[in-house]
């Protein structure tokens, strides 16, 4: 079927005719790749600025959000910094900051770790950690702002039980070790902590990591689906009826009540991409993976992130039923490379590749 490009018209969400903006189907929070083409001459300026609510959500407190300060990828240069490490983040329902907690080998001293920004490597977290009895670990991150704030660090200070306690320690700088001794003596006089110092150079830590996905990240893994889909099977505007629920889910949540409905649009899934790409298999790049498909029974999207560094997941996403029934599968598969260290100093943070 021919290209169906449109230089005016009716944006396929408000179906109002409004200027056209370009799209970023994979969210500029994952960097800038060479090659990368916007999707063109179907969202109109003011949907496609609604976006950014829930590309929030994918790129500030997600897996995704991890590995981008592990890798130091950083968002339009005008956003506000976040860190999803030390915050809460989100307009409506506020998400808990992201917990990553591990274990130096050898030990069972269980703490808050986050990355070292760019380096691919961790650090713990400034924190109390209060070992209960039956060896269970408690910790109070202690956040930049209650550093600054002699009143909050006492209040965080505050929640140690001792009398469940039966070891307190911290991990700190010299400098932050200094306040937080200074606020546990004002608060508990006949009280000590003690301090650990962080460990030095490369150590192996067994790592779980914590994270709240929200509602908004779902809508968010849809939403790139479906552009992506859009972007290279252009024969299909995106205003055809069959994609009518999936687009009021991008934009609205739709009618969706429960997880079950959820999955309607987006299953989490070990089914790999590619063949012999699984996910969790550590590849000889990084970067993420999206393969969209039309065959005779509908339209679908496959999608991971971080692909060997993140999450044993792949995002399997349904646009909708394939109206045609014409007996055919066409498939089209791409990858986002991030180039090496030495590429560091270009515009591009990476590469598209079709596969």
């Amino acid at each position: 079927m021919p290209k169906r490009e449109r230089q005016s018209g009716k944006c396929i969400y408000c179906r109002q005719v409004k200027p056209f903006g370009k799209e970023h189907y994979l969210p500029r929070s994952l960097g800038t790749f060479r090659g990368f083409e916007t999707l063109n001459n179907r969202i109109c300026t003011d949907c496609n600025t609604s976006f950014s609510d829930i590309e929030e959500d994918f790129g500030r407190k997600s897996p995704e959000a991890f590995h981008r300060k592990m890798l130091g990828i950083k968002g339009r240069k005008h956003h506000r910094l976040h860190n999803p490490f030390q915050e809460e983040y989100s307009r409506e329902i506020p998400i808990a900051p992201i917990e990553i907690l591990g274990k130096p080998l050898g030990t069972n001293l269980e703490a808050l770790w986050e990355p070292n920004e760019g380096k691919n490597t961790m650090q713990p977290m400034c924190q109390i950690v209060i070992i209960e009895s039956g060896g269970i670990n408690r910790h109070i991150h202690i956040t930049d702002e209650m550093l600054e704030n002699p009143s909050q660090l006492e209040d965080a200070v505050k929640q140690i039980d001792f009398d469940r306690a039966q070891e307190v320690s911290f991990f700190a700088s010299p400098e932050e070790g200094v306040k937080i001794e200074q606020a546990s003596r004002k608060v508990f006089p006949t009280k000590e902590l003690f301090w650990k110092e962080p460990p030095e150079g490369d150590i192996q830590i067994d790592i779980v990591g914590l994270f709240t996905i929200s509602p908004k990240y779902v809508r968010a893994i849809a939403k790139i689906s479906f552009h992506y889909f859009l972007k290279h099977f252009p024969r299909y505007v995106g205003d055809e009826p069959c994609f009518d629920d999936v687009r009021q889910f991008i934009q609205s949540g739709g009618n969706v009540r429960n997880s079950n409905d959820i999955e309607k649009f987006v299953r989490f899934t070990r089914n790999p991409i590619i063949p012999g790409i699984n996910p969790g298999c550590r590849q000889d790049w990084q970067g993420h993976l999206l393969a969209a498909t039309v065959d005779y029974y509908e339209f679908r999207v496959k999608a991971g992130f971080f692909v060997g560094e993140g999450p044993d997941v792949t995002y399997e996403v349904f646009l909708g039923e394939n109206p045609s029934r014409i007996e055919y599968e066409e498939t089209c598969r791409h990858r986002f490379i991030y180039f090496d260290e030495t590429h560091n100093g270009e515009e591009f943070r990476g590469e598209v590749q079709e596969v």
